[in-house]
């Protein structure tokens, strides 16, 4: 029912948008520690997730348009760079974003970062975008489009939060060596052994994922070019 999916798509938000205001996650840590808040949040999260794609997969859709093979090949090249996007920025400690590892005050940002400052957003962004492309109908749209917007929307917030904390030329300098775009910083994106590690698992993580696409969706991500 679109009932549902409606519900699962306010929940997702509602638990990734409150524990962002200004005092919420720090009270939370106090309270609980931040490897226990981590480990809820994480559970939370995937459970939000899960339940957002079994509502979709169950909700009733109304065609769009009809998906070509251009439209799948660029599907796969976001698929790509979200796993990309989203193993860096699971592996780097992130002043500017959302982060799993800890950033301790002091530490100079990863060159990881120089690629962008927002890492994980940008791989839901982009495996929203590759999923609306790849399906066609209404409930894409729905619900990937809403999950990019949430996201898109989400960078800059969190740039004005963080930009408030700082000194205007401490926010410049750093902002600049960690663009919220790839090679829109005045240096070019680095790459050190954190971010070949993190580009060999993503590269890992997208196999994974095309291999297991179908057996756990239902539907091959390559259908189309075998036909």
């Amino acid at each position: 029912m679109v009932t549902n999916l409606l519900l699962a798509l306010s929940f997702f938000i509602l638990s990734h948008a409150v524990p962002a205001f200004p005092g919420v996650k720090q009270a939370l840590v106090q309270q609980v520690g931040r490897k226990i808040y981590l480990a809820i949040y994480i559970l939370m999260s995937l459970g939000a997730f899960t339940w957002v794609i079994l509502a979709a997969l169950s909700a009733p859709s109304w065609q769009i348009w009809e998906p070509l093979e251009l439209h799948f090949t660029l599907a796969l090249m976001c698929m790509l760079l979200s796993c990309l996007a989203l193993a860096l920025g699971l592996l780097t400690p992130n002043p500017f974003s959302l982060s799993v590892l800890p950033f301790r005050a002091g530490e100079i940002p990863a060159a990881s970062l120089s690629w962008t400052r927002h890492p994980l957003l940008w791989a839901l962004v982009l495996w929203s975008a590759g999923h609306i492309l790849a399906n066609g109908d209404t409930t894409g749209v729905l619900l990937f489009g809403t999950l990019g917007a949430f996201s898109a929307i989400y960078m800059p917030i969190l740039d004005a939060r963080k930009k408030a904390t700082l000194e205007a030329e401490t926010w410049e300098r750093m902002s600049q060596k960690a663009p919220l775009l790839p090679f829109g910083g005045q240096t070019k994106p680095s790459v050190d052994s954190r971010t070949v590690i993190a580009f060999g698992l993503g590269v890992a993580l997208f196999i994974i994922l095309m291999l297991l696409h179908e057996p756990v969706i239902g539907i091959s991500p390559i259908w189309i070019f075998t036909r």
